[in-house]
């Protein structure tokens, strides 16, 4: 009995070995390379930090702001909104700033670590407007309507709808700022030193891995850090009880809040119009390049495709045997 009790838990890790073998391959090189020459380049390293704990601070006041306004109100427009906001995670940030200075009024003049610290935060917004609109249905709808009824709306914000948003904020700006740790198409548009332009550069001059190993490992350290931290916030939002009641209950607002909802759609519509202004300004010459286009967007659609399928995948073979059992 006990040798098949020990087949069935072997079968139930069988997914999850397999991933983390997986993983373990890239680490294990890197270990393998510093081990030949141990060195670790720290130079960039409090740039890049700066520039991913700014952005990730511009994410949560705007995706932060926007999700409480969808999450606790009944705003026209709500719904449309919220999925054009989404829009912006579809692409990286580089994008739709490059989309953005194509509009006629020299939007390009921007530079350093602050301005791109605010196009990469608006960007990635969308992060934790998700990551709040998730934990808003989990606030049990008879808790904040009872706030609603003997609390102003400044002192429920700030006892209650704060403190239970609380984890959604801090995995959004954890999740941002180690999304942004590997970023290199903003600093390189603003002209910034970070860990990920370095890599790049260097990289691109020797194409030996070896030489990017001193830069690679601090930066990968601190994404574990970084990971370990955000576990429990991440989890208390995604894996958590039912809420009773649905969650909050929205309450209709006037027209005049949809326009808290606005600024993310508005930006994304801005840029791309920005990419036809260009398109039709610069004639027939602008569609010659289509094919190398519709090659990246293809890349670029297949791979989170891919890596969907591949997750759901893994996430149903390591959980089902377990529910099983």
């Amino acid at each position: 009995m006990n040798a098949r009790l020990r087949a069935a838990a072997l079968l139930r890790a069988g997914p999850l070995a397999a991933l983390l073998i997986c993983s373990a391959i890239p680490l294990l090189f890197i270990a393998v390379r510093f081990a030949a020459a141990p060195a670790v380049d720290l130079s960039s390293l409090w740039q890049t930090l700066r520039f991913a704990v700014m952005a990730a601070g511009v994410s949560i006041v705007v995706g932060g702001s926007c999700g409480a306004i969808a999450g606790t109100l009944d705003v026209p427009g709500r719904r449309w909104a919220t999925g054009c906001a989404t829009l912006l995670i579809a692409a990286p940030p580089a994008f739709w700033w490059i989309g953005f200075t194509r509009l006629p009024g020299g939007f390009g003049s921007w530079s350093g670590v602050a301005g791109g610290s605010v196009v990469a935060g608006v960007a990635l917004a969308p992060i934790t407007l998700l990551l709040v609109l998730a934990a808003a249905r989990e606030i049990p709808s008879n808790v904040y309507q009872a706030a609603r009824l003997y609390m102003d709306p400044v002192r429920r914000f700030r006892f209650i709808l704060l403190p239970l948003l609380r984890p959604a904020l801090t995995a959004g700006f954890l999740l941002t700022v180690i999304i942004l740790l590997g970023e290199s198409e903003i600093p390189f548009l603003f002209g910034f030193r970070t860990s990920m332009t370095d890599i790049v550069t260097t990289f691109s001059q020797t194409f030996e891995l070896g030489t990017v190993v001193p830069l690679v490992l601090p930066l990968l350290v601190t994404v574990f850090a970084l990971g370990l931290v955000m576990a429990n916030a991440l989890f208390a939002v995604l894996v958590s009880a039912p809420a009773s009641g649905r969650g909050v209950t929205r309450r209709p607002a006037k027209t005049g809040m949809a326009i808290g909802l606005l600024p993310l759609p508005a930006l994304a519509a801005l840029s791309l119009t920005g990419y036809g202004w260009a398109s039709m300004s610069s004639g027939a010459g602008a569609w010659g390049r289509v094919p190398a286009g519709v090659a990246t967007v293809s890349a670029s659609i297949a791979e989170p495709v891919l890596c969907a399928l591949a997750g759901v995948a893994i996430a149903i073979s390591a959980a089902y045997p377990v529910l099983l059992g």
